[in-house]
């Protein structure tokens, strides 16, 4: 059985790589705290509900690993929420102009 931090963890991993599909097939309560580790307001916002109204859902225990969960993504990487190829193409475009 997983703790809290790992299944967290790995619903987070899963929707950061596959995207709104993958995120749209979890429980309420999984996408929510998903959203907000992934810092994908535009996901909350599908669901109709404000960053505060997903925070006061994710429940005490989530909100205490939620930010770990994503500090563990950020250091994979890339910030959550982006993709390698979208932070490929916004790193070429910024060169591209200077």
């Amino acid at each position: 059985m997983y703790s809290p931090y790992q299944h967290l963890e790995s619903k987070a991993r899963a929707a950061k790589y596959g995207g709104h599909d993958v995120w749209a097939s979890l429980s309420t309560g999984e996408r929510v705290a998903v959203a907000l580790v992934l810092n994908r307001a535009d996901w909350l916002e599908e669901m109709n509900y404000t960053i505060a109204e997903a925070i006061g859902r994710s429940g005490a225990e989530w909100r205490e690993i939620i930010p770990h969960v994503a500090q563990e993504l950020e250091s994979e990487g890339e910030r959550p929420g982006r993709s390698p190829i979208s932070a490929k193409i916004t790193i070429d475009s910024f060169h591209e102009s200077i």
